[in-house]
């Protein structure tokens, strides 16, 4: 079972007076995608179990504007692969949004996303790749 949350008209116009407010257009240009697996207590539909993150419950997919704000989301079984799943996201906001020109994502996302994306959609997909390189942390001074 799917479903999907939608930005209502007043979400929308936020969205619109803070992307003015610091200097962007009012419809978002690039989508970071990402989704988060969530344990859910009771016998459901749209339960799954998610063998990477070892969870039974369902999953969301997320795509976020370069500002953090919600672009678009999808939640599902928890037992959908991301590759599959993203492309039901990346596809339902390119409609809504045509000034997309391309998305970003993690590892979960490459081959089967990255070829959707390229082909049916027309955008690019950016796999993001872990650094080798430890982030080092450092205290500033008070």
């Amino acid at each position: 079972m799917e479903s999907r949350w939608r930005l209502g008209k007043s979400d929308r116009s936020i969205e619109s007076g803070a992307s003015k407010k610091n200097g962007k257009k009012a419809t978002p240009s690039y989508g970071l995608i990402d989704s988060q697996s969530v344990r859910i207590s009771g016998a459901s539909e749209g339960r799954g179990f998610d063998g990477g993150k070892k969870t039974k419950g369902c999953k969301r997919h997320i795509v976020v504007d370069t500002m953090g704000n919600p672009v678009q989301v999808i939640v599902h079984a928890a037992n959908v692969h991301d590759t599959r799943a993203g492309c039901d996201v990346l596809r339902s906001t390119a409609e809504k949004y045509p000034t997309i020109k391309a998305f970003s994502g993690d590892t979960g996302y490459r081959g089967t996303a990255v070829e959707f994306v390229e082909n049916t959609l027309q955008l690019k997909l950016h796999i993001s790749k872990k650094s080798k390189t430890p982030l080092l942390f450092c205290q500033c001074g008070r």
